[in-house]
């Protein structure tokens, strides 16, 4: 519809417009992205309903503490999947 309304100048002027726009919002996702790229697969689950369970797990692997008591399957398997991520620098 664009192109019909448009002459072809300014239609090329908006597609280019356009897709600069995408480039440069692919840019800063990808900068933004690279901020947390170090930090294993596994952190991805931090946040939401389950923050808490991945947040031990975190602490159990991660800063070697001891959890306060007997883990959750939840927990247990974050734990694995973090240990998991970290062994195989699962990170990319």
């Amino acid at each position: 519809m664009a192109n019909e309304i448009l002459s072809e100048i300014e239609f090329t002027d908006l597609a280019q417009k356009i897709q600069n726009g995408l480039e440069k919002t692919s840019n800063v996702f990808k900068k933004l992205l690279d901020l947390w790229r170090h930090l294993p697969l596994s952190i991805c689950r931090l946040g939401g309903k389950y923050g808490p369970d991945i947040a031990l797990a975190v602490a159990n692997v991660v800063l070697g503490q001891l959890l306060p008591n007997e883990p959750t399957e939840r927990v247990k398997k974050y734990i694995d999947g973090l240990v998991s991520d970290l062994g195989n620098q699962n990170n990319e």
